[in-house]
Protein backbone atom coordinates (compact mmCIF):
# COMPACT_ATOMS: atom_id res chain seq x y z
CA UNK A 1 0.00 0.00 0.00
CA UNK A 2 1.53 3.67 -0.92
CA UNK A 3 0.78 7.10 0.15
CA UNK A 4 0.55 10.14 -2.17
CA UNK A 5 -0.73 13.55 -1.95
CA UNK A 6 -1.53 13.84 -5.70
CA UNK A 7 -4.75 16.11 -5.53
CA UNK A 8 -5.11 16.70 -9.31
CA UNK A 9 -5.16 12.95 -9.84
CA UNK A 10 -7.59 11.95 -7.78
CA UNK A 11 -9.67 14.99 -8.92
CA UNK A 12 -9.47 13.76 -12.38
CA UNK A 13 -10.63 10.51 -11.55
CA UNK A 14 -13.62 12.10 -9.69
CA UNK A 15 -14.43 14.37 -13.06
CA UNK A 16 -14.79 10.58 -15.22
CA UNK A 17 -17.71 10.16 -12.81
CA UNK A 18 -18.68 6.61 -12.02
CA UNK A 19 -18.78 4.05 -15.16
CA UNK A 20 -18.16 0.53 -15.75
CA UNK A 21 -14.35 0.73 -14.70
CA UNK A 22 -15.00 2.79 -11.69
CA UNK A 23 -17.28 3.42 -8.35
CA UNK A 24 -17.35 5.21 -5.56
CA UNK A 25 -17.91 4.74 -1.88
CA UNK A 26 -18.91 7.21 0.78
CA UNK A 27 -17.79 4.73 3.18
CA UNK A 28 -17.68 1.16 3.83
CA UNK A 29 -20.14 -0.36 6.50
CA UNK A 30 -20.13 -4.07 5.12
CA UNK A 31 -17.40 -6.37 3.42
CA UNK A 32 -19.64 -8.12 1.94
CA UNK A 33 -21.11 -5.36 -0.18
CA UNK A 34 -17.49 -4.40 -1.49
CA UNK A 35 -16.92 -7.94 -2.50
CA UNK A 36 -20.03 -7.65 -5.07
CA UNK A 37 -17.95 -4.74 -6.40
CA UNK A 38 -14.79 -6.96 -6.50
CA UNK A 39 -16.43 -9.61 -8.49
CA UNK A 40 -17.84 -7.43 -11.03
CA UNK A 41 -14.60 -5.76 -11.68
CA UNK A 42 -12.89 -9.33 -12.10
CA UNK A 43 -15.38 -10.79 -14.28
CA UNK A 44 -15.40 -7.83 -16.20
CA UNK A 45 -12.62 -5.36 -17.19
CA UNK A 46 -11.44 -4.87 -13.70
CA UNK A 47 -11.54 -0.96 -11.90
CA UNK A 48 -10.83 1.18 -9.69
CA UNK A 49 -12.83 1.70 -6.27
CA UNK A 50 -12.90 5.35 -4.62
CA UNK A 51 -13.42 5.22 -0.98
CA UNK A 52 -14.01 8.18 0.90
CA UNK A 53 -16.08 9.75 -1.80
CA UNK A 54 -19.88 10.08 -2.32
CA UNK A 55 -21.86 9.41 -5.30
CA UNK A 56 -21.75 12.91 -6.36
CA UNK A 57 -18.62 13.53 -6.40
CA UNK A 58 -17.63 15.54 -3.16
CA UNK A 59 -14.25 14.32 -1.17
CA UNK A 60 -15.90 13.36 2.27
CA UNK A 61 -12.35 11.51 3.24
CA UNK A 62 -12.12 7.74 5.07
CA UNK A 63 -13.70 8.00 8.67
CA UNK A 64 -11.99 4.94 9.78
CA UNK A 65 -8.77 2.35 9.32
CA UNK A 66 -10.97 -0.68 10.11
CA UNK A 67 -12.52 0.25 5.93
CA UNK A 68 -9.38 -0.81 4.85
CA UNK A 69 -9.17 -4.29 7.10
CA UNK A 70 -12.94 -4.33 5.63
CA UNK A 71 -11.53 -4.22 2.10
CA UNK A 72 -8.85 -7.04 2.86
CA UNK A 73 -11.87 -8.79 4.14
CA UNK A 74 -13.96 -8.54 1.17
CA UNK A 75 -10.89 -9.85 -1.60
CA UNK A 76 -9.68 -12.42 0.55
CA UNK A 77 -12.77 -14.15 2.76
CA UNK A 78 -15.84 -13.27 0.63
CA UNK A 79 -14.61 -13.49 -2.70
CA UNK A 80 -13.98 -16.75 -4.44
CA UNK A 81 -11.36 -17.25 -5.51
CA UNK A 82 -9.75 -14.68 -3.65
CA UNK A 83 -8.67 -11.75 -5.40
CA UNK A 84 -5.86 -9.63 -5.89
CA UNK A 85 -5.92 -6.20 -5.59
CA UNK A 86 -3.86 -3.02 -4.57
CA UNK A 87 -4.78 -0.10 -2.57
CA UNK A 88 -3.41 3.87 -2.69
CA UNK A 89 -3.52 6.83 -0.10
CA UNK A 90 -4.14 9.44 -1.32
CA UNK A 91 -4.30 12.73 1.06
CA UNK A 92 -6.72 15.29 -0.47
CA UNK A 93 -7.31 18.38 1.43
CA UNK A 94 -6.74 17.20 5.16
CA UNK A 95 -9.40 14.09 4.24
CA UNK A 96 -8.15 10.63 3.31
CA UNK A 97 -8.99 9.01 0.17
CA UNK A 98 -8.77 4.93 -0.79
CA UNK A 99 -7.78 3.80 -4.37
CA UNK A 100 -8.24 0.30 -4.66
CA UNK A 101 -7.26 -0.90 -7.91
CA UNK A 102 -9.03 -4.35 -9.16
CA UNK A 103 -7.72 -6.28 -12.25
CA UNK A 104 -9.88 -8.56 -14.84
CA UNK A 105 -9.45 -11.84 -13.33
CA UNK A 106 -8.15 -14.67 -15.57
CA UNK A 107 -10.17 -17.27 -13.78
CA UNK A 108 -14.01 -16.54 -14.19
CA UNK A 109 -16.52 -16.53 -12.73
CA UNK A 110 -15.38 -14.61 -9.19
CA UNK A 111 -18.28 -15.10 -6.80
CA UNK A 112 -19.56 -12.80 -4.19
CA UNK A 113 -20.39 -14.26 -0.27
CA UNK A 114 -23.56 -12.97 0.57
CA UNK A 115 -25.12 -12.93 4.24
CA UNK A 116 -26.61 -16.06 4.04
CA UNK A 117 -23.40 -17.77 2.91
CA UNK A 118 -24.10 -18.08 -0.97
CA UNK A 119 -22.50 -17.18 -3.46
CA UNK A 120 -23.09 -15.19 -6.57
CA UNK A 121 -21.21 -13.79 -9.67
CA UNK A 122 -21.92 -10.41 -10.95
CA UNK A 123 -20.48 -8.49 -13.79
CA UNK A 124 -20.25 -4.79 -14.42
CA UNK A 125 -22.64 -2.67 -16.81
CA UNK A 126 -22.04 1.05 -16.92
CA UNK A 127 -22.39 2.17 -13.10
CA UNK A 128 -24.03 -0.86 -11.60
CA UNK A 129 -23.11 -4.81 -10.41
CA UNK A 130 -25.32 -6.97 -12.29
CA UNK A 131 -26.12 -10.37 -11.20
CA UNK A 132 -24.51 -12.73 -13.94
CA UNK A 133 -26.88 -15.51 -15.58
CA UNK A 134 -26.54 -18.86 -15.77
CA UNK A 135 -25.55 -18.57 -19.17
CA UNK A 136 -22.45 -15.92 -18.71
CA UNK A 137 -21.66 -18.62 -16.03
CA UNK A 138 -21.34 -21.68 -18.40
CA UNK A 139 -19.74 -19.38 -20.54
CA UNK A 140 -16.93 -18.70 -18.63
CA UNK A 141 -16.40 -21.98 -17.27
CA UNK A 142 -16.20 -23.32 -21.33
CA UNK A 143 -13.20 -20.84 -21.59
CA UNK A 144 -10.51 -23.19 -22.13
CA UNK A 145 -12.83 -25.82 -24.06
CA UNK A 146 -11.71 -26.02 -27.54
CA UNK A 147 -13.48 -23.82 -29.70
CA UNK A 148 -13.94 -26.60 -32.70
CA UNK A 149 -16.80 -28.29 -31.75
CA UNK A 150 -19.63 -29.65 -33.60
CA UNK A 151 -23.18 -29.38 -32.11
CA UNK A 152 -26.40 -31.28 -33.55
CA UNK A 153 -28.99 -28.79 -36.12
CA UNK A 154 -32.44 -29.26 -34.16
CA UNK A 155 -35.33 -27.47 -34.01
CA UNK A 156 -33.74 -25.95 -30.79
CA UNK A 157 -31.01 -24.13 -33.17
CA UNK A 158 -33.39 -23.40 -35.87
CA UNK A 159 -36.16 -21.42 -33.90
CA UNK A 160 -32.97 -19.98 -32.04
CA UNK A 161 -31.86 -18.47 -35.50
CA UNK A 162 -35.08 -18.34 -37.02
CA UNK A 163 -36.39 -15.94 -34.27
CA UNK A 164 -33.72 -13.34 -33.75
CA UNK A 165 -33.27 -13.37 -37.80
CA UNK A 166 -36.94 -11.34 -37.07
CA UNK A 167 -37.01 -10.54 -34.31
CA UNK A 168 -33.91 -7.41 -32.67
CA UNK A 169 -33.58 -9.95 -29.35
CA UNK A 170 -35.24 -12.72 -27.22
CA UNK A 171 -35.13 -13.09 -23.29
CA UNK A 172 -33.59 -16.63 -21.70
CA UNK A 173 -37.59 -17.51 -20.78
CA UNK A 174 -39.07 -16.22 -24.27
CA UNK A 175 -36.65 -19.12 -25.48
CA UNK A 176 -37.27 -21.41 -23.21
CA UNK A 177 -41.15 -20.89 -23.95
CA UNK A 178 -41.72 -20.58 -27.71
CA UNK A 179 -38.70 -23.17 -28.71
CA UNK A 180 -40.11 -25.60 -26.04
CA UNK A 181 -36.50 -25.77 -24.47
CA UNK A 182 -35.59 -26.78 -21.09
CA UNK A 183 -33.51 -24.33 -18.79
CA UNK A 184 -30.79 -27.01 -18.78
CA UNK A 185 -31.02 -26.98 -22.46
CA UNK A 186 -31.27 -23.52 -22.80
CA UNK A 187 -28.31 -22.74 -21.07
CA UNK A 188 -26.13 -25.38 -23.09
CA UNK A 189 -26.93 -23.67 -26.45
CA UNK A 190 -26.89 -20.37 -25.42
CA UNK A 191 -23.74 -20.40 -24.25
CA UNK A 192 -22.15 -22.43 -26.54
CA UNK A 193 -23.63 -19.35 -29.23
CA UNK A 194 -22.05 -16.83 -26.87
CA UNK A 195 -18.40 -18.42 -26.97
CA UNK A 196 -18.60 -18.90 -31.17
CA UNK A 197 -19.66 -15.34 -31.88
CA UNK A 198 -22.97 -15.90 -32.63
CA UNK A 199 -24.97 -14.46 -29.70
CA UNK A 200 -24.80 -12.25 -27.66
CA UNK A 201 -26.13 -10.51 -24.08
CA UNK A 202 -27.88 -7.62 -24.71
CA UNK A 203 -28.78 -6.06 -21.16
CA UNK A 204 -31.49 -3.26 -21.43
CA UNK A 205 -34.45 -2.29 -19.11
CA UNK A 206 -32.37 -3.78 -16.17
CA UNK A 207 -32.59 -7.21 -17.90
CA UNK A 208 -30.63 -9.53 -20.21
CA UNK A 209 -31.79 -10.64 -23.17
CA UNK A 210 -29.65 -12.49 -26.41
CA UNK A 211 -29.29 -10.99 -29.80
CA UNK A 212 -27.71 -12.09 -32.86
CA UNK A 213 -23.58 -10.56 -32.92
CA UNK A 214 -23.51 -7.73 -35.25
CA UNK A 215 -20.64 -9.43 -37.64
CA UNK A 216 -23.38 -12.75 -37.60
CA UNK A 217 -25.10 -12.98 -41.28
CA UNK A 218 -28.14 -11.85 -40.71
CA UNK A 219 -29.83 -13.82 -43.77
CA UNK A 220 -29.26 -17.53 -41.94
CA UNK A 221 -32.70 -17.83 -41.08
CA UNK A 222 -34.11 -17.55 -44.98
CA UNK A 223 -32.20 -21.36 -45.57
CA UNK A 224 -34.18 -22.87 -42.72
CA UNK A 225 -36.48 -24.60 -45.29
CA UNK A 226 -33.82 -26.62 -47.07
CA UNK A 227 -32.14 -27.97 -43.60
CA UNK A 228 -32.98 -31.36 -42.60
CA UNK A 229 -31.04 -33.26 -39.76
CA UNK A 230 -28.25 -30.96 -40.17
CA UNK A 231 -25.06 -30.31 -38.35
CA UNK A 232 -23.67 -26.85 -37.47
CA UNK A 233 -20.05 -26.98 -36.78
CA UNK A 234 -18.19 -24.15 -35.54
CA UNK A 235 -14.54 -24.72 -36.37
CA UNK A 236 -11.27 -22.82 -35.79
CA UNK A 237 -8.63 -23.24 -38.64
CA UNK A 238 -6.17 -25.33 -36.60
CA UNK A 239 -9.13 -27.66 -36.30
CA UNK A 240 -9.90 -27.73 -39.58
CA UNK A 241 -6.44 -28.60 -40.54
CA UNK A 242 -6.83 -31.82 -38.82
CA UNK A 243 -9.55 -32.78 -40.89
CA UNK A 244 -8.55 -36.29 -43.47
CA UNK A 245 -10.59 -34.50 -46.65
CA UNK A 246 -7.65 -32.69 -47.75
CA UNK A 247 -9.88 -31.56 -51.13
CA UNK A 248 -12.77 -30.20 -48.40
CA UNK A 249 -9.65 -28.12 -46.89
CA UNK A 250 -8.36 -26.98 -50.15
CA UNK A 251 -12.11 -25.46 -50.70
CA UNK A 252 -11.97 -24.01 -47.30
CA UNK A 253 -8.47 -22.67 -48.06
CA UNK A 254 -10.06 -21.60 -51.77
CA UNK A 255 -12.92 -19.55 -49.60
CA UNK A 256 -10.72 -17.77 -47.47
CA UNK A 257 -8.05 -16.77 -50.04
CA UNK A 258 -10.93 -14.83 -51.73
CA UNK A 259 -11.75 -13.14 -48.53
CA UNK A 260 -15.48 -14.65 -49.07
CA UNK A 261 -18.02 -13.72 -46.45
CA UNK A 262 -20.33 -16.63 -47.66
CA UNK A 263 -19.57 -19.64 -50.22
CA UNK A 264 -21.08 -22.32 -51.83
CA UNK A 265 -18.82 -25.74 -51.67
CA UNK A 266 -20.31 -28.53 -53.34
CA UNK A 267 -18.35 -31.92 -52.37
CA UNK A 268 -19.52 -35.37 -53.12
CA UNK A 269 -23.10 -33.83 -53.46
CA UNK A 270 -22.58 -32.19 -49.86
CA UNK A 271 -24.14 -28.70 -49.72
CA UNK A 272 -21.13 -26.67 -46.93
CA UNK A 273 -22.49 -23.07 -46.65
CA UNK A 274 -18.91 -21.45 -45.10
CA UNK A 275 -18.50 -17.81 -43.40
CA UNK A 276 -15.16 -16.19 -42.94
CA UNK A 277 -14.97 -14.87 -39.76
CA UNK A 278 -12.38 -12.00 -39.37
CA UNK A 279 -11.44 -13.94 -36.14
CA UNK A 280 -10.43 -16.93 -37.62
CA UNK A 281 -13.48 -18.96 -36.68
CA UNK A 282 -15.04 -20.74 -39.71
CA UNK A 283 -18.94 -21.71 -39.42
CA UNK A 284 -19.55 -24.60 -41.42
CA UNK A 285 -22.91 -26.06 -41.75
CA UNK A 286 -23.52 -29.13 -43.52
CA UNK A 287 -26.66 -29.40 -45.27
CA UNK A 288 -27.62 -32.98 -46.46
CA UNK A 289 -30.34 -32.08 -48.38
CA UNK A 290 -29.89 -30.15 -51.93
CA UNK A 291 -30.46 -26.31 -52.10
CA UNK A 292 -32.15 -26.45 -55.45
CA UNK A 293 -30.80 -24.05 -58.46
CA UNK A 294 -32.54 -21.45 -59.66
Amino acid sequence: MKSFGDTDYIYSLIAEGEHQQQDFKFEISDARKIAKTFSAFANTDGGKLLVGVKDNGRIAGVRSEEEMYMIETAAQLYCIPEIKYTMQVHYIEKRTVLEVDVKENVVKPVYAKDEYGKSWAYIRIADENILATPVHIRVWKQADSPLGELVEYTEREQFLLSYLNDNEYISFNQYCRKGHVSRHEAEILLSKFMRFGIVEPYFVKHKFYFRLCNKFPKDIGSFDIYVNNCIIGILSFSTMKKIKSRKLWSLIKFADRNNSDRLFLRFLSVCFLVFIRQNGLVILITIKKEIPQN
